[in-house]
């Protein structure tokens, strides 16, 4: 009997380490994956590419002169209207530049009417033959000149003035401070980035489609777009426009712009990178995983990695249909109700 129950004990001591190193390596192999639950639902199909998110209407205004930051009245994140003075300028080089460039349009203007009123008097003496026909022609080929050097000054004067007004940096447009680049006492140069104004009222992301794809994108149509900085939260959008050429890059791509309709809880920012679905096809009833669960693939047959009831893991063999966006379809080999392991950590699907 003691040999039958040592027997019977070693039996239930077997088992029971058995089983605890079952569980052991159930509870390691569970910790690996992230669990998804499958359920039926409807994929959608999609070109998917990077963007752009940007405010409708931006307007970066640039400095005209050489001058020096003296004031600034808004900062960035700031609300402004049309016409509001954002930034004063000096004036010391460019009101110098005015004053030279009006003396030289008045002198201009005084020689001119000079010589016009010198061709009227030779005018009347040719009548009566006080003066030559040709000194009248070299008078009036003077005045030509004149007349020509007095435009000349004038367009110089008007480019001047405008300079100056420009030292006076107003918003073009009611919107928000997007970007200040100034500092006061900063030294600016012509073509200097002052600060960046934007409607932001309405948004719009920019994107570039691959050429193969771009036959599957049309105006209107419905586009689903998701920023990493704002996990878990979608926006949607219309297809606006579709450039009619295509960008040289590595590959042609043709610029896309899309109107967002929802931005829902996504506080819109210019110039969030985002990524964009637009939606190409819907696959109703459709049983999808993520892209990531597929551990090996062979044209349409795949394993993944599966949880049933009592939390056991074991591999299963699928069959693959159509891929929509980060999810493909299950054909068969999965049933509703269960859970697939993603590998944390885990990159690009196989």
């Amino acid at each position: 009997m003691n040999g039958k129950r040592r027997i019977v004990l070693w039996v239930i001591g077997s088992f029971l380490i058995l089983g605890l190193n079952i569980r052991r390596d159930l509870y390691f192999v569970s910790k690996k994956y992230e669990w998804i639950p499958i359920e039926t639902k409807t994929l959608h199909r999609s070109v998917t590419n990077t963007g752009v998110l940007e405010a409708l209407q931006v307007s970066e205004i640039k400095s005209n002169v050489d001058e020096i930051v003296e004031k600034k009245y808004v900062q960035e994140g700031e609300s402004v209207k049309k016409g509001q003075l954002l930034i004063e300028l000096s004036r010391v080089q460019t009101q110098l530049e005015y004053e030279q460039s009006k003396n030289s349009y008045l002198n201009a203007d005084v020689e001119y009417k000079k010589i016009s009123r010198e061709l009227e008097i030779q005018k009347k003496l040719l009548k009566n033959l006080a003066v030559s026909r040709s000194q009248v022609k070299e008078t009036a080929q003077s005045k030509e000149k004149s007349k020509s050097t007095l435009d000349i000054a004038k367009r110089q004067l008007d480019i001047v003035r405008q300079k100056l007004e420009s030292t006076s940096v107003r918003s073009p447009l009611n919107g928000v401070v997007l970007k200040d680049f100034t500092k006061l006492g900063d030294k600016i140069a012509p073509g200097k980035e002052l600060v960046t104004v934007g409607d932001i009222s309405r948004f719009i992301v920019r994107t570039k489609v691959d050429e193969l794809d771009i036959q599957q994108v049309h105006p209107n149509q419905q586009v689903l777009i998701t920023a990493d900085a704002y996990p878990g939260k979608t926006m949607e959008g219309l297809v606006q426009k579709i450039a009619t050429q295509a960008e040289r890059e590595t590959f042609a791509k043709i610029e896309v712009i899309i109107d967002i309709t929802k931005p829902g809880d996504v506080a819109l920012k210019h110039n969030l990178s985002v990524r964009v679905y637009i939606l190409t096809e819907e696959i109703p009833n459709a049983l999808g995983i993520p892209l990531k669960a597929v551990v090996q693939k062979k044209g349409d047959r795949a394993k993944v990695i599966m949880k049933k009831w009592l939390n056991l893991v074991q591999e299963a063999d699928v069959t693959l249909g159509r891929v929509a966006g980060d999810e493909v379809e299950v054909l068969s080999g999965l049933k509703s109700g269960v859970r697939v392991g993603v590998e944390k950590g885990s990159g690009e699907a196989p």
